[in-house]
């Protein structure tokens, strides 16, 4: 069975940036693993330190990776419709895959599979749509045309889709109005590495935070609560594993000037974005992980902190709800009130066999859930099963 898999790949694999490359990553190397699939990648993204500025391939161990350069000189909102989706799709061609798992519904992947006329299948990730409403970066009006380019494209990909992929069930409650297509559950993997890490092994006080600085995953209340528990823990910090963005440049000197104004920068650290071996070591070097976020699809960060076992603190949004039992794999708190989100930060870091107990019961959950070999096997049968008229 030849596959080709359209996304948002690794540029210098195994370090990936964001959810959507570790997903793609972490379940293509456990496909590998079946000696009856054929294994094309097929990626095309404005990358910064493209190694080529043209396309090159990189060969794995047991799959293929065909880069595409898209131009850094067009906005993504021009290209992906156009110059992307043409690239992608005479790629397509040459493979001349049995099947296409593009990712992203707001993309040029799935437009180019569906040119293709190849059976294709869509990985639901994020709601582009919802974060170009929370969040109208450059403006209202350049705001609101993003919004609207975004929310009718999304639309029309579902309406055309199939088959459809969902990491959890606030995507399927969103998208159900918009498609008749089959639904199929697989969970987000995760870095099998992640479950090695020792239980109990984080350094008091010390948080972990993981996502690009932008609005919507919610850092500057977290910064505010730090800001409030002040001089009554003293050993708190905060260690954030995510870049600034140039689309969200303006959010970002936002951080900064918060940081200066509440004098938290011996206790703030921005590390940028961090190869997967850096950030094994943050995860096993924090006590706690804390997403304060407002809008997720399924968000993995959060995944890879219960296979890491560590206790978690996000907000009360509908796509956290399947991964948090309060208590027991970690907290939910209201988006937007830092002063309850400080209240339990102080409470979980200041109670060791509670921090203990949430952390054994994320592990356990995850181990049962995240597991790349579960991810793989599941999307491999739905590969099979479409292709046999079963889906």
């Amino acid at each position: 069975m030849r596959i080709v898999i359209a996304g948002d790949f690794p540029e210098q694999p195994p370090n990936v940036v964001g959810g959507i490359q570790a997903i793609i990553y972490f379940t293509l190397l456990r496909l590998a693993d079946y000696p009856n699939l054929d294994l094309h990648v097929v990626s095309c993204e404005k990358w910064g330190n493209a190694a080529q500025p043209g396309s090159w391939v990189l060969n794995g161990n047991g799959w293929k990776a065909h880069y595409i350069h898209s131009s850094p000189r067009i906005p993504h909102t021009l290209s992906f419709m156009t110059i992307d989706r043409l690239k992608i799709r005479q790629a397509i061609h040459q493979i001349s895959p049995d099947i296409i798992h593009a990712h992203g519904q707001a993309a040029a992947y799935p437009w180019a599979a569906f040119d293709s006329h190849i059976p294709t299948i869509i990985t639901v990730q994020g709601i582009n749509s919802m974060e170009a409403r929370l969040d109208p970066r450059g403006g209202r009006l350049r705001g609101w045309l993003r919004f609207f380019v975004w929310d009718k494209i999304e639309k029309a990909c579902l309406h055309r889709a199939a088959d459809i992929v969902i990491t959890g069930p606030f995507q399927a409650d969103v998208i159900r109005p918009y498609t008749q297509a089959r639904f199929h559950w697989i969970e987000n993997p995760v870095q099998e590495e992640l479950f090695q890490i020792p239980l109990n092994s984080g350094i008091p006080g010390q948080i972990l935070f993981v996502g690009s600085i932008q609005k919507r995953k919610g850092l500057a209340d977290l910064i505010k609560a730090v800001a409030i528990l002040g001089n009554i823990q003293p050993e708190v910090n905060i260690r954030v594993a995510g870049g600034f963005m140039q689309p969200y440049a303006e959010y970002g000197e936002y951080i900064r000037s918060l940081i200066q104004q509440h004098n938290l920068g011996d206790r703030i650290h921005l590390l940028g974005h961090l190869g997967r071996e850096a950030l094994l070591k943050e995860f096993e070097k924090c006590s706690i992980f804390c997403l304060p976020t407002y809008l997720e699809g399924s968000p993995v960060a959060i995944a890879e902190a219960m296979a890491a076992g560590r206790p978690i603190i996000t907000t009360a949004i509908e796509s956290t709800a399947h991964l948090i039992t309060e208590g027991i794999t970690g907290f939910r708190v209201p988006t937007g009130d830092y002063q309850i989100l400080a209240d339990r930060l102080r409470s979980i870091l200041t109670n060791v066999n509670l921090q203990r107990t949430v952390s054994m019961g994320a592990r356990q959950e995850a181990q049962k859930r995240f597991s790349p070999t579960t991810a793989a096997e599941s999307t491999k049968n739905m590969y099979t099963q479409i292709l046999d008229g079963k889906g």
